[in-house]
Formats: C-alpha cells, sequence, structure tokens
C-alpha cells in the first residue's frame, strides 16, 4: 500500500486519517507534535481540526489543520486552525493558494484518492507539473502563476481543465 506524506521546503503534509492508521511517512517526531497539537485543539474546542479528512501541515514552528474540497483536482484551503509549539492556537489564514499532487498527501483509504492519482498522472504525462522555465521548476501553487507556467509550455489551463474533468 501506498504511505502518504509530502514534504515540500521545511513542511509536511499529510491527511489525518493517514496518521491515525499508520499510512504516512510521517516521522516518530512530528508524529508526536501532531498528537501534541492535537490535544491542544481539543481543549480550545477547535473541532474542525480532528476531521480525519483534514490536511496536517507540520512545520518548525507549528502544526496547521487545513480544511480542503478534496473532490476538487487542485484544492484551496477553506479553513484553517493553528498550533503553535507553546500550545497557542488561532484560526490560519485563507491563502488561495492551490495544492499540486493531492495523491502524495491523501489518505490512500480517502474516496477521492484513485481520482489525484489519474489527475497526477494525466498532468505529468502533458508536462503541466513542470519543468518550467518561469516561475520556478516546480508547478506554483498560485494559480495566476501556474497558468503562465502552463502557457509557456503551450497547455492552456481552460482546456486543462477540461480534460480534468473527463478523468472524473
Amino acid at each position: 500500500m501506498n504511505m502518504a506524506g509530502k514534504r515540500v521546503g521545511g513542511s509536511f503534509y499529510v491527511q489525518a486519517s493517514a496518521i491515525e492508521h499508520g499510512r504516512s511517512l510521517i516521522t516518530p517526531k512530528e508524529k508526536e507534535r501532531y498528537h501534541k497539537a492535537t490535544t491542544f485543539l481539543c481543549q480550545g474546542q477547535f473541532f474542525i481540526g480532528l476531521n480525519p479528512g483534514a490536511i496536517i501541515c507540520i512545520e518548525k514552528d507549528k502544526v496547521r489543520f487545513l480544511q480542503m474540497n478534496q473532490r476538487l483536482a487542485h484544492p484551496h484551503i477553506m479553513n484553517s486552525i493553528v498550533v503553535y509549539n507553546n500550545g497557542k492556537t488561532r484560526k490560519g489564514s485563507l491563502n488561495k493558494q492551490i495544492y499540486h499532487r493531492m495523491n502524495t498527501i491523501l489518505d490512500p483509504s480517502d474516496p477521492s484518492y484513485r481520482f489525484h492519482c489519474r489527475v497526477a498522472e494525466f498532468e505529468e504525462s502533458i508536462g503541466a507539473l513542470g519543468p518550467f522555465k518561469i516561475g520556478g521548476k516546480s508547478p506554483s501553487g498560485h494559480l495566476s502563476v501556474w497558468k503562465k507556467q502552463l502557457e509557456s509550455k503551450g497547455i492552456h489551463y481552460d482546456l486543462l481543465m477540461l480534460e480534468i474533468e473527463v478523468i472524473r
């Protein structure tokens, strides 16, 4: 079975259910920080983060609990709770960054996992995930930049989204 987890810079992204069911690439230290953060969430009455579908982002000084619509090919954060290492909690920002290769983050048992595998496979096959000559080698999390990256390779975003609907 595939294991869930994606490292981007100093951050580790994984779906909560993958951690809870032993299907993630999380390190023991990261897992300890995750469990400590969930304890702080319960104390602060932030139950959204305890959703098994939540995406967890573990960073150096905090753990973020992210709610996304995983039915989208490139979801963005709809709700976010941040738990700092000292236990302080706050509502997180709702930036409109999009997420690529969700199949690497999601629990393999998640209902949308297979869809995201097909999306990633298709996008890789046409070069939509890089490498790019503009905006960095990897696909940008900013939709406007990713659209420019795609255009630089002759890929039209609107047509790509139509193809993804066929995959669904």
